[in-house]
């Protein structure tokens, strides 16, 4: 049976919690306030975000359970594991009350560590 981790999806996907990942930094870098648009705006980006590691994260445990996995797919199994538990923000708080800079921050440098080309 052919697993959906296949390098294009891993690299499109990696793309993809990059840009958000720094869609998300650019919203809150170096603010104090947030319009409520910003505000909807982050909360909306941080909700995808969370849902898409869940997601990602079911997926590789299911191909783990129901197979070998490749060198690549587990390095992305574990790299969606950890990002995943680098963002501990609710994604309904508060993102400048609530730092969500520092887990952003951390989950990017952990992907750029994992994937550094892409």
């Amino acid at each position: 049976m052919k697993n959906e981790f296949d390098s294009w999806f891993i690299e499109d996907r990696i793309s993809w919690y990059k840009n958000k990942l720094r869609s998300l930094m650019a919203i809150i870098e170096s603010k104090n306030t947030l319009s409520k648009s910003d505000l909807e705006l982050a909360r909306a980006e941080m909700k995808e975000l969370k849902e898409r590691f869940k997601s990602d994260k079911k997926i590789g445990g299911a191909s783990r359970r129901f197979g070998a996995m490749s060198e690549k797919e587990q390095q992305y199994y574990m790299a969606v594991m950890e990002a995943e538990t680098l963002i501990s923000v609710k994604w309904n708080s508060h993102p400048i009350r609530s730092n969500w800079f520092s887990d952003i921050d951390a989950c990017m440098i952990d992907l750029d560590f994992s994937y550094p080309s892409i």
